[in-house]
């Protein structure tokens, strides 16, 4: 089954995830990818990655009952390393 990945770069984009999948066109488990610290995007801070994280649950949890998203932080050291 073909399963799509949903890289999102702002808040916004998260809720419009959320909306699909109220809507039936996406299917939980979703799997998530924060773009971050990107042109266009959030920038990327430990904060700004607990905002998207809270933001995701926040929303996914009005649609749905219980833990139904993947968040993919692979590319974490490599963003976010000089911020630290």
């Amino acid at each position: 089954m073909l399963k799509p990945e949903i890289e999102a770069f702002d808040p916004g984009m998260i809720a419009n995830a959320a909306y699909y999948l109220k809507k039936g066109v996406l299917k939980a488990p979703l799997h998530f990818q924060f773009c971050m610290g990107c042109a266009n995007g959030i920038p990327g801070s430990v904060k700004n990655l607990v905002f998207m994280k809270e933001t995701m649950d926040q929303l996914l949890a009005r649609v749905l009952h219980g833990p139904h998203s993947v968040l993919d932080i692979l590319q974490w050291k490599r963003c976010m390393e000089p911020l630290l």
